[in-house]
């Protein structure tokens, strides 16, 4: 192991619907050895699923297809950012389910070489013309379905402004490189999963109902099974026009035009000048700490960075290796935490570029000790009755060891899964739009975007007072 050597960890909190991206570097100079001996003392052999390791570079995904073809860039010199992106894009077309240009996602980076830490913000943004009350009826109240299955859910997509930001800015090889290996997948086509095929089984009725949908996932009437093979043809041709142009092919050419002739056809929102003016958003790192270590994650509009830090900060005040592992004292506490800082998410969260959010309240050491004075340490607190809704998330997370890779990355692109997405590609393009309801926030704040910034600072302003910055 080399001496001056850096680990960075990816962490998952056990939350209802939300993968939470986490780097962590130890504050001081030791962690090498504190790292050491905490393996020492975790048996990974009792485990399920055992740790992999690897000297110069690690991909992850959620498709072993994309995952080689991340892990292919690297050996060809290619750093941290080349292989996220081409990852992310070959996630497109490997697994269309929940991660494609249609959608949107969330980026972290540390550079090992400058000791910086940066975020990407590229998740899919409302239209122009959404307004608050636009899936209520006249009576106020929620149509069903109109969020989640009709023309009216699609965000303007970001994951190709996003990918290219992060390239242009990190990465050191041209997008037609990284798209490659891409665009041979959706021309040559792979072999169908089980999981993909489950997944297309699932959702024949909703896919079925349009033709554009059964002439790619579909064979003999029926959805593609396992074993057999998946091709897109005007994906490829999509992903050709992207490589070729670089984004404005996607925002500006063909392909925007075709999405936005699809709107114009459904009574849909999305325009020209939605898809001209979308723009990748890069962020300040939300940061903490927690037992030594030093956490860098997304920052708004993403809830899952600042609550991460929030259910951290809670936890640290408990002896949880004294109360051990899945031990029911464990779990109470775990839930508890949980609980308070989704009720925070549901108060306190939404688009910075429109309201004020209160990260460094909510990240507070202090803030978390007043939280807990309200936990039980015998009987839970009674929990929302409202239950999660099915999100799809697909993550490459790239670890930096050697200088030479330089560093490391997570990224999330989130799609609702298929029974909540357009049931329409686009014709001749391929492009699945998408929706999210985490974001649905966002449309709220669209119609008051003329509003001066304080306006929307006082309306935000009508909770806990002491949170806010």
């Amino acid at each position: 192991m080399h001496k001056t050597m850096k680990k960075y960890f990816l962490l998952s909190s056990l939350t209802v619907a939300l993968a939470l991206p986490l780097s962590t570097e130890l504050l001081a100079n030791t962690q090498p050895t504190m790292t050491q001996i905490a393996a020492q003392r975790y048996d990974s052999s009792k485990d399920i699923f055992h740790p992999v390791y690897a000297k110069h570079g690690m991909v992850a995904s959620e498709q072993e297809l994309a995952t080689q073809i991340g892990v292919d860039i690297l050996k060809q010199g290619g750093n941290a950012v080349d292989a996220a992106v081409a990852v992310g894009f070959a996630l497109a077309v490997v697994l269309p389910n929940a991660g494609n240009i249609g959608g949107g996602g969330f980026m972290v980076l540390h550079d090992a070489k400058s000791g910086e830490n940066f975020t990407v913000d590229f998740r899919e943004m409302a239209p122009i013309k959404a307004t608050r009350d636009m899936y209520l009826d006249e009576k106020g109240n929620a149509v069903d379905g109109k969020s989640l299955y009709t023309h009216f859910a699609v965000g303007v997509p970001g994951t190709v402004a996003g990918m290219e930001y992060a390239l242009k800015k990190w990465g050191s090889l041209p997008l037609e490189k990284i798209l490659e290996p891409s665009i041979k997948l959706a021309e040559e086509g792979f072999v169908v999963s089980g999981a993909l095929a489950s997944t297309l089984k699932e959702e024949t009725e909703t896919l079925g109902k349009w033709e554009s949908s059964k002439k790619i996932f579909f064979k003999d009437g029926r959805p593609l099974i396992a074993g057999e093979r998946l091709v897109q043809t005007d994906l490829a041709n999509s992903l050709r026009q992207i490589a070729k142009e670089g984004s404005k092919a996607f925002y500006e050419g063909d392909i925007a035009k075709k999405i936005v002739a699809e709107m114009e056809k459904h009574n849909g929102l999305i325009t020209l000048d939605d898809m001209k003016g979308y723009q990748a958003v890069e962020r300040k790192p939300i940061t903490g700490e927690y037992r030594g270590y030093k956490i860098v994650t997304m920052p708004p509009p993403s809830s899952g960075g600042i609550h991460l830090v929030q259910i951290l900060n809670m936890l640290e005040n408990y002896p949880l290796n004294e109360f051990g592992s899945n031990s029911a004292k464990t779990i109470h506490h775990l839930a508890e935490t949980m609980k308070l800082a989704y009720s925070d998410r549901s108060e306190y969260l939404g688009d910075p570029d429109f309201v004020k959010v209160p990260a460094k309240g909510l990240t507070s050491k202090e803030y978390a000790k007043s939280l807990i004075q309200g936990i039980d340490e015998e009987k839970a607190r009674p929990a929302s009755d409202k239950g999660w809704e099915d999100n799809w998330a697909n993550i490459a997370i790239f670890f930096d060891y050697p200088a030479d890779i330089r560093k490391a990355i997570y990224t999330t692109n989130a799609v609702e899964s298929l029974n909540s997405v357009i049931r329409r590609v686009i014709k001749k393009r391929n492009v699945f739009p998408t929706d999210d309801s985490v974001f649905k926030v966002i449309w709220l704040a669209i119609k008051e975007a003329s509003k001066k910034m304080d306006n929307a600072d006082s309306e935000q302003e009508t909770g806990n007072e002491s949170i806010y910055d």
